[in-house]
């Protein structure tokens, strides 16, 4: 179990490209937000 553990330790769950494209879609889509805003939503 110990092993399993620290193997599931050093995987990327979340790639930084997905992060990216999100923060990409969600600018487009709401262009007149404040950055603020953005986030709480």
């Amino acid at each position: 179990m110990v092993e399993i553990i620290n193997n599931l330790k050093q995987k990327e769950i979340i790639y930084q490209k997905s992060v990216d494209l999100l923060k990409q879609y969600i600018e487009k889509k709401y262009p007149d937000s404040t950055s603020a805003y953005r986030v709480r939503e």
